[in-house]
């Protein structure tokens, strides 16, 4: 019987080859807590499953997608005719897709824009207004599970175009509408209100239920239940600016990306910059930095007690030019980016396979010491091809590795680039040395290469690639490699 049970699960698990042949690329990623899903530009989403004794990548029952979005242990997504599906993985290791057929009043729940996680919630935009079901966080049901989408009213002449579920604190939701007014539909209250601007804005963002932030055409505001997370006072209720803190970083304006997940807030400023602010207790913030180093507290699980506030970076850069930036607001500590080749890189913290690096905790130290293989800084992955494999058990003895990260690939026009390695760490120890070598494409000049930074000159047209091998204070040494692609203009 068990033997039929098996062999019934693996013919139930969808094929992943496709995939896994190279055939498609991801164009998004679901980050959700404890599911990451990928969706290719062939419509299609795949997951990590536990199949035939390890993990591999299936593919989920549904098609034709064109958006996803995180949630808590599933993902929302949406098809080409805005048909809306809950997927997940059952307990015994299947993925899933269920269809969310109708609305509340029985009628064909189909037409949607796009999709939101929300917790264990979700929430969509119907023709400009806001859908509503699963967990009750607005308490609109009493606190009772709404088990069909439910539409929020919608202010009169109003179409929102994107929304900000919020999480921490006190759940609410931020909406955008299309003449740039921005409302809020808070815990037991029936009707959004509107907040008060000083202008109109071009995009909002949100860090847990800590701020709320908002960019018009000259500036950029944030205020909410915990302000400190952006260098504001707490408890504030009115727009307070903060775009000083991110121009002295160097952050250009207007933002072509503005992005919130659980306590961090990313920017993508206007020449592809990469920005990060907020709690850095995981690594979240992507700058090669791990403020709490989770031995510390060993046997406890974490080296921070989990209340707000702690461990706070202000706005800093990312090195590397950056684009499509992926996460979501429901207690999600990691992230996805794209460089400009189209590669895709992941950091925060390494739980429930949701960085794709093809490391996994076995599953009592995924609970145990949940932050014993965090990435604190973008670090190339390759999702659809990756194959896994568990991490041996971790004791309290355990010394983690250095992470060499030489930085993400680079696309230029000159003959003159810079590799970056500070984004290289390692927990409860320090890295002595850094040594930059070729290993491909024609000789370059390597200005510093026992530096963490060099220049490096008279790269020719084509593609060099570079390594960084560095070594511990224990002479544990780790390498990792970047690409730099030059096209000259007389090409």
């Amino acid at each position: 019987m068990r033997l039929a049970i098996f062999l019934l699960l693996n013919f139930l698990l969808p094929t992943a080859s496709e995939a896994q042949q190279g055939t498609q690329k991801i164009v998004q990623v679901g980050a959700g807590e404890y599911l990451t899903t990928y969706l290719t530009n062939e419509g299609k989403l795949f997951v990590t499953c536990w199949k035939n004794g390890k993990y591999q990548l299936a593919k989920l029952p549904v098609d034709s997608v064109k958006a996803v979005d995180g949630a808590q242990y599933t993902n929302v997504a949406l098809d080409s005719n805005g048909a809306v599906y809950v997927v997940g993985i059952h307990p015994n290791g299947v993925p899933y897709a269920k269809h969310v057929a109708v609305d509340e009043d029985g009628k064909p729940f189909t037409g949607n824009s796009k999709v939101y996680g929300w917790f264990q919630g979700y929430l969509t935009l119907k023709n400009g207004q806001v859908y509503t079901w699963g967990e009750d966080l607005l308490k609109l049901n009493s606190g009772v599970q709404i088990t069909t989408p439910r539409a929020l009213p919608l202010p009169a002449g109003k179409t929102f175009k994107k929304l900000v579920p919020l999480t921490m604190g006190e759940p609410c939701i931020v909406a955008l509408a299309t003449d740039g007014s921005v409302w809020k539909y808070a815990k037991s209250r029936t009707a959004p209100e509107k907040v008060k601007l000083p202008a109109a804005a071009r995009n909002i963002a949100g860090v847990g239920a800590a701020a709320i932030v908002v960019e018009t055409a000259t500036d950029l505001l944030a205020w909410g239940y915990l302000g400190t997370y952006l260098g504001i006072e707490d408890m504030g209720n009115t727009p307070r600016s903060i775009k000083k803190k991110w121009t002295a970083a160097g952050c250009v304006f207007p933002s072509k990306e503005l992005v919130g997940n659980y306590n961090t807030l990313h920017i993508i400023d206007a020449n592809d910059n990469l920005f990060g602010a907020g709690e850095n207790v995981m690594g979240e913030i992507g700058n090669g930095k791990e403020n709490a180093n989770w031995k510390t507290s060993l046997p406890n699980s974490y080296a921070w007690n989990w209340h707000h506030g702690q461990l706070i970076t202000g706005p800093v850069q990312i090195p590397g030019k950056f684009k499509n930036l992926c996460t979501s607001n429901t207690i999600a500590f990691y992230f996805y980016v794209q460089d400009m080749g189209d590669n895709w890189y992941s950091w925060g913290r390494n739980k429930a396979r949701s960085l794709g690096t093809g490391i996994s905790l076995v599953p009592d130290d995924e609970s145990r010491y949940p932050n014993a293989l965090g990435v604190p800084a973008p670090t190339l992955v390759t999702p659809l091809t990756v194959k896994w494999k568990l991490h041996k058990r971790i004791t309290q003895d355990f010394e983690p590795l250095p992470l060499s990260n030489a930085g993400v690939n680079q696309y230029i026009r000159t003959t003159t680039a810079t590799l970056d390695g500070t984004g290289s760490s390692l927990q409860g120890g320090k890295i002595v040395k850094y040594e930059w070598s070729q290993i491909s494409g024609t000789p370059a000049q390597i200005v510093s290469p026992g530096k963490a930074t060099t220049i490096v000159a008279n790269l020719a047209a084509g593609t060099s690639v570079f390594q960084l091998m560095i070594t511990s204070d224990k002479g544990v040494t780790a390498r990792s490699e970047t690409t730099i692609v030059v096209t000259l203009s007389n090409q």
